[in-house]
C-alpha cells in the first residue's frame, strides 16, 4: 500500500479490525525506498515474514536492497521477526540503547524466553542482535533519503521515533508512542508498559 512519496504499508495486523496484509499480529510495517537502497520500520511477529517479503517485491522493488530496520522499541509484535529477517538479510538493525540491552539479556517480555528455547541462547542473541544503536539526533542514510532519529519514551523506554523529511512533508514513524483508534477512544497515545517495570 503506497502511503506517500517513499513510503509503503508492507505489513499490519488486524489491530484497530483492519484486514491484515501480513500476520494477525503484525505492527504496522513500513517499507522506505531510498533510491539505492530501501529500509523497513519494524518487522512484526515472525511466521508470516514471507508475506512481508513478498508485499515488498509488490510495490516494485527488490527486497534484496533492504540495507536498514528501524526498530522503534522491543515489543514483540515489533522485533519477533529479527530471526527470520537475517535469513533473507544482511541489512543494520538500528534500535535504541535500551533495547540493545533488553536483546542481550533476552528480557522474558520480548518473547526471549520462547525464542532462547527454541533456538538456543546464544543463537537467539545473534539473530536478535541490535547492529547500531542509535540516539536523539542521530541520523540514518538511507540510500538518497536521511532519516533523523527521536526518542519517544514513554509506550516504553526505548521508544524511538524516525522523522523522514520528503521536501516540505515530514513523516513520522512513532511505533506505539501515538497508537492510533482504540475502541471507543480516538487518537490514543501509547500505553505505559507495566513489563518495564
Amino acid at each position: 500500500m503506497h502511503v506517500t512519496e517513499h513510503v509503503y504499508l508492507v505489513g499490519r495486523g488486524s489491530w484497530g479490525g483492519y484486514e491484515p496484509i501480513s500476520g494477525g499480529g503484525d505492527c504496522n510495517i513500513y517499507l522506505i525506498a531510498g533510491g539505492s537502497e530501501l529500509a523497513l520500520v519494524d518487522v512484526g511477529i515472525g511466521p508470516n515474514f514471507a508475506r512481508v517479503w513478498s508485499n515488498i517485491k509488490k510495490t516494485g522493488f527488490d527486497p534484496k536492497g533492504l540495507a536498514s530496520v528501524l526498530m522503534t522499541h522491543t515489543h514483540w509484535d515489533h522485533v519477533r521477526a529479527l530471526p527470520e529477517l537475517r535469513k533473507r538479510s544482511k541489512a543494520t538493525v538500528h534500535a535504541h540503547r535500551c533495547s540493545a540491552q533488553a536483546v542481550k539479556e533476552l528480557h522474558p517480555h520480548l518473547g526471549a524466553g520462547p525464542a532462547a528455547k527454541e533456538l538456543g541462547a546464544a543463537r537467539a542473541r545473534r539473530l536478535f542482535r541490535i547492529d547500531r544503536v542509535v540516539k536523539e539526533g542521530d541520523t540514518i542514510e538511507v540510500g538518497d533519503l536521511t532519516i533523523g532519529v527521536l526518542e519517544l519514551p514513554g509506550h516504553t523506554p526505548d521508544g524511538l521515533g524516525y522523522l523522514l523529511t520528503i521536501g516540505k512533508k515530514r513523516v513520522l514513524f512513532s511505533g506505539d508512542t501515538a497508537i492510533g483508534d482504540q475502541g471507543r477512544s480516538k487518537g490514543c497515545i501509547g500505553w505505559l508498559d507495566v513489563h518495564w517495570g
